[in-house]
């Protein structure tokens, strides 16, 4: 029986290593896997917060400041090439 060298060993020792890590990652991924296929909701997230601010004025006044500035850095202003 020939005896393993000790770069040998190593390599034997960093392969038990990566599989023992890869079955722990295989068995998570299956987790996780099942978690997934469970978790089925109902109605949709967006079906949820529809109608949330409905009347809200610090959500009217926080749009109406989003437009503002959308409409002040996105102005057409000639440009220095023509």
């Amino acid at each position: 029986m020939a005896e393993l060298t000790r770069l040998e060993k190593g390599k034997a020792n960093d392969n038990c290593g990566i599989e023992a890590r890869m079955n722990n990652l295989e068995k998570e991924v299956s987790l996780l896997r099942m978690r997934v296929g469970q978790s089925t909701p109902s109605v949709a997230w967006w079906d949820k917060i529809a109608g949330t601010f409905k009347d809200d004025e610090a959500h009217e006044e926080a749009m109406r400041l989003g437009r503002e500035y959308r409409l002040a850095t996105t102005t057409n202003t000639p440009s220095s090439e023509e």
